[in-house]
């Protein structure tokens, strides 16, 4: 059976610059993708009294979010994860899983992708495996994007 968590050692939130800051963790892949980024276009429809005629305006887009089942090799390192609820960091993640794009860096021959600016909006459906095993969880993270912006 394939490891749904690919070993990626340099995936993880905070400040990839400082290890201090940084919480490392894998990625569930299901066969070798990732969820991608979700975006609601904001627009609103009127209707012409007395009229079958339309006009939509688009007032642009709302957050792009992105949701990761992830696993940490201890509940240490969850703890330290879930600290970052609702701040901004660095998300980093394998490059070109998603649509969206980041600054590419290279560590050990993977290219990651960086997403600054981005929330770490909620965390979710916890597991915490017996005898100091790996904690999982789903999270959910958050950023600005306009995607007619390349």
């Amino acid at each position: 059976m394939m490891n749904l968590y690919a070993h990626s050692p340099f995936q993880g939130f905070g400040d990839p610059d400082d290890p201090a800051r940084f919480c490392p963790f894998y990625v569930r892949a299901e066969n070798g993708t990732y969820p991608d980024w979700d975006q609601e276009m904001l627009s609103s429809t009127r209707q012409f009294a007395g009229s079958s005629s339309y006009v939509t305006q688009v007032g642009g887009f709302g957050p792009a979010r992105l949701s990761l089942t992830l696993r940490f090799a201890s509940r240490r390192d969850f703890m330290r994860f879930k600290a970052y609820t609702g701040t901004i960091g660095t998300l980093s993640l394998l490059a070109e899983y998603t649509s969206h794009d980041g600054i590419i860096r290279t560590y050990n021959d993977l290219d990651y992708e960086q997403y600054r600016d981005t929330l770490l909006l909620s965390i979710d459906e916890v597991r915490h495996h017996i005898k100091g095993g790996p904690t999982t969880c789903r999270a959910t993270f958050q950023r600005a994007y306009d995607p007619r912006v390349t």
